[in-house]
């Protein structure tokens, strides 16, 4: 089996695309070398990435794929960000604004930033947080809803 990096930029470049390249005194050379590609390779293989990736069907994500793997990231972030604030607030350090963390909920993460109050017990009695992080969950399913009706 072909190692993943070496399909995807064999792909790549069959589109015109060309991997690092640098020029030295005129001089056409590519940072890309083969030793390079068999490291790739053997961290691919031993980590069971190209295995993984083939074998579920994300070497050709779906834009459904896409944005559920961003939904997961957005939400882990903002989860443990409201934790990182609830650490900072004990310690007396320097906090983490509120308007970051509601633009995180907004941006996607309202289900990290509730589970984050729930878990963290951080920002429960904040009117903006109590009753602001529902409406954005909510206004979120409907738009969610909107979209996959259309």
């Amino acid at each position: 089996m072909e190692c993943l990096f070496v399909h995807v930029q064999k792909r790549l470049i069959m589109q015109g695309w060309h991997p690092k390249v640098s020029w030295n005194n005129g001089k056409r050379i590519s940072s890309n070398t083969h030793a390079h590609r068999r490291v790739e390779c053997r961290i691919s293989e031993k980590f069971g990435i190209n295995s993984y990736l083939t074998n579920n069907k994300m070497s050709n994500p779906t834009p459904l794929h896409i944005v559920l793997i961003y939904l997961v990231v957005i939400n882990m972030i903002t989860f443990f960000m409201y934790g990182v604030d609830k650490w900072k607030a004990k310690h007396a350090k320097r906090r983490i604004r509120e308007t970051a963390l509601l633009t995180l909920a907004v941006l996607g993460g309202s289900i990290g930033a509730w589970s984050g109050m729930k878990v963290w017990h951080h920002k429960t009695q904040h009117k903006k947080f109590k009753y602001g992080l529902p409406l954005i969950l909510l206004a979120q399913i409907a738009l969610m809803y909107f979209i996959i009706q259309n």
